[in-house]
Order: C-alpha cells, then structure tokens, then sequence
C-alpha cells in the first residue's frame, strides 16, 4: 500500500472524490436547461394537417388527428439536433405521451403517435413540442381537435 501511495500519490485524492464528480455530471446535467423553466411560445392553428409554425419552426399532422389512431407528426426546424413532442389536456392526467422524433433524409422530423382515449370523452389536446437546438432547447405549444371514436 505504501508503495503504491509513493508511485501513484494521486490516485488517493481522485478516487475519493470520482463518486462525487459522477453524482454532479449526472444531476447537474439533468437541472441544466430545466424544460420548465424555459419559457412555452404559443403558436395559433388553424389547421394542423396543413401545418402550423413561423419561420424557424413548423409542424403538420399527416392527417386529422383521431384518438386510438396512429397518426405521423412533421416538424421543420432549423438547427434542431433533437425533437421531441408530448400530449397533453388541460387539468387531466393523459399518462405519459412524449415521443422522439427521427431526422429524415430531408432534413424534417418524423414520429408515429397515438393520442390515449379520454374517459371524460373531451377531444381538446395541447401538444408540446421541445427542440434541442443548437441555441439551446426551445418549446412551442399548439392546441388542436382530436376525433373522438
């Protein structure tokens, strides 16, 4: 042991101190950039299948979203390195909903989702779209319709 601490004296004030370095990347990582406290832009649609955006971001549906039915989100965002959207209502707990979109080879991003029934029977979704870019992570909200089964 002695012979060790002559050799390699650092190896007893790193390793002591190696837990506490992983503990911080791990959490640390996870409260920086904080989803929510990065501020939601709301954006209006009108029409979700024709799409919906501004001039960085735009996301269409392939089709009038309906309940229990896969449906594929579009989204064009320029600097996105990652996508990601969510479902939501207003004061009821829908499960977990949040989906990875994939980069295609044009450039958009692409996921199949399915939205979950309401037992209430209430059509009206938010759907939270979060973009790791390369200015940070940016969040967008659009409200849309669903058909109900």
């Amino acid at each position: 042991m002695l012979a060790l601490m002559r050799k390699s004296p650092w190896i007893f004030v790193v390793l002591p101190l190696l837990p506490l370095v992983l503990l911080l990347l791990f959490f640390g990582s996870r409260y920086l950039n904080e989803p929510s406290t990065i501020p939601v832009e709301f954006i209006q649609c009108s029409n979700i299948v024709e799409g919906c955006g501004q001039q960085s971001f735009n996301i269409r549906f392939d089709q009038v979203p309906q309940v229990m039915k896969p449906f594929k989100v579009s989204i064009e965002a320029s600097g996105a390195e990652q996508a990601h959207v969510s479902f939501a209502m207003q004061g009821m707990e829908m499960g977990l909903n949040r989906y990875r979109l994939i980069k295609q080879a044009d450039s958009t991003w692409q996921a199949e989702v399915t939205l979950p029934v309401c037992v209430q029977g209430r059509s009206y979704w938010a759907a939270l779209i979060e973009l790791k870019t390369t200015n940070g992570l940016k969040r967008y909200q659009i409200e849309f319709d669903a058909i109900r089964q």
